[in-house]
């Protein structure tokens, strides 16, 4: 799509990288609450870390696909979030045919999509499980 003579990502380049984005904290979540497991004296602390690592493989292989899908379409996105409006909305750069682009969301779009791509995640295991 070209508009005033610059080229703009279409609406599912930009879900691309709006999931990249919320797998990257994601990824940090779960790394944090996968540390916490390590010291914890929990009796499911072996299950829970095992549950985790899945979750977080499949994290990180939904990333790289993402990556390698926009590496493919000239995006290159800089992680860095610049919040703005009292960190209500934060707005990630990215770089789309040469041309600089912002991608911006609020707190509330980004815990709910976490909630939604932690359910999916959830809801697959579930089903893998109850499978076998």
């Amino acid at each position: 799509m070209v508009m005033e003579g610059r080229r703009v990502p279409e609406s599912f380049e930009r879900e691309m990288i709006r999931d990249y984005i919320i797998l990257t904290h994601m990824e940090t979540m779960l790394q944090r609450s996968l540390d916490d497991f390590r010291f914890s004296e929990d009796i499911l602390r072996n299950l829970y870390a095992m549950a985790g690592q899945e979750v977080m493989d499949r994290i990180t292989n939904r990333q790289r696909e993402i990556r390698r899908e926009l590496a493919s379409r000239d995006i290159k996105l800089l992680m860095d979030a610049e919040p703005q409006f009292g960190a209500f909305v934060y707005n990630y750069k990215f770089l789309y045919h040469g041309y600089h682009q912002e991608f911006g969301m609020t707190r509330d779009v980004m815990r709910s999509q976490i909630s939604i791509k932690f359910g999916e995640i959830a809801g697959d295991l579930s089903t893998l499980l109850k499978q076998k």
